[in-house]
């Protein structure tokens, strides 16, 4: 791994791994709102993520910072997504982070149970 990538881990990620998983119900205390670079999003927590996932088409090209993670699935898959630095407003948070850009994922944006600035 180069010093370009990182290590990450995601618990629900892909609609395409469940049929359930693109019914609301099924997470409903999990899923809210937030903005990303001032457009209002669907986002869903996902409490054993090590970094926050933004679905592939919300980011601009620029955004990409050329770095990249291996994200390990609990299925025992894993994949490589780039980064981009992305402006992220929800109730308690507002500043640019570092999200994986990935096709296919459930809700637009999930964010890390607690969503952190980039140093």
């Amino acid at each position: 791994m180069s010093q370009d990538e990182t290590q990450v881990m995601i618990s629900t990620l892909e609609a395409s791994d469940d049929q359930r998983k693109d019914k609301d119900e099924v997470y409903s205390d999990f899923i809210d709102t937030v903005k990303v670079d001032g457009r209002k999003v669907q986002c869903l927590y996902d409490t054993g993520a090590t970094k926050a996932a933004l679905k592939q088409g919300l980011e601009k090209p620029e955004q990409y910072n050329g770095k990249f993670a291996w994200c390990y699935f609990a299925n025992g898959t894993s994949a490589k997504y780039p980064l981009a630095n992305v402006e992220v407003e929800g109730e308690y948070f507002k500043g640019l982070v570092e999200v994986m850009v990935v096709p296919n994922l459930l809700k637009d944006m999930t964010p890390k149970q607690y969503i952190r600035p980039i140093k």
